[in-house]
């Protein structure tokens, strides 16, 4: 018998196949949320010291007469980026760190410490170091800026002066571990999975299961529905073909 063609699915038909399995997107929902907040609040705090620079351009020679051009500025701080990136970099922080603080790091936990953002709006960068005590995260901050400043400065046909406005200082406050906006992340995420997994189970089952479904595949009139009895149904009890054995005679 020839199938009929596949018709475009409603919200309903969706809504209808999610609404019975309502309660396992519920409880799946749930169990993300109630593990994204554990993790979050058995967190250990973090704390971020961070310090800003502003690149200047000079158009002219004479420095007196300088002018910011934010295009050719960030520019540069694309170049910066790139070199506060770079494992030699992180090798001259551990070193100086360990030689002035006795900080002793490696380059690949220095990466996870340390971020460098920039802004588009203005000519500015900033780097941010974290760590769970806020001592060592000030000092690592002093570190960077010096190893930033001298980075610079010795870069070829660098044209950009960069002056810090913003020193590193020391954090007072731990930083927020967003226990409930990683809560209803965790819910939300936890949510769209289930449903999209009983979605695609359901509309991949070909099974033949009720009448509109039988409906919408084949190009046949339903005349009527025979019930269906369990012959097994009561053995043992006194019953047979699913009737008391009184009622069948």
């Amino acid at each position: 018998m020839e199938n009929k063609q596949k018709r475009e699915r409603s919200l309903k038909d969706f809504v209808d196949i999610l609404l019975p399995k309502i309660w396992i997107l519920a409880i799946v929902a749930v169990l993300c949320a109630a593990l994204a907040f554990a993790y979050s609040y058995t967190r250990q705090d973090t704390y971020t010291s961070s310090a800003r620079f502003l690149v200047k351009y000079s158009s002219e020679k004479d420095s007196s007469s300088s002018l910011y051009s934010n295009e050719i500025a960030q520019n540069k701080i694309t170049n910066y980026a790139v070199v506060v990136d770079g494992v030699g970099f992180r090798e001259d922080v551990v070193e100086r760190a360990e030689a002035y603080y006795g900080i002793k790091i490696t380059p690949a936990q220095f990466k996870g410490m340390f971020s460098f953002t920039t802004s588009s709006e203005a000519p500015v960068f900033s780097i941010h170091v974290t760590h769970t005590d806020p001592d060592v995260a000030f000092s690592l901050a002093t570190v960077v800026k010096e190893c930033v400043m001298k980075k610079i400065a010795t870069m070829e046909g660098n044209e950009g002066l960069v002056e810090e406005v913003d020193p590193p200082s020391m954090p007072s406050r731990h930083n927020s571990k967003n226990e409930l906006r990683n809560t209803l992340i965790a819910f939300l995420v936890g949510l769209l999975v289930s449903a999209g997994v009983v979605l695609v189970i359901a509309l991949s089952d070909v099974t033949i299961r009720d009448k509109k479904k039988l409906e919408d595949n084949f190009d046949i009139p339903i005349l009527g529905v025979i019930p269906y009895h369990d012959i097994n149904k009561g053995q043992g009890r006194g019953y047979y073909g699913g009737y008391k054995n009184d009622e069948a005679l």
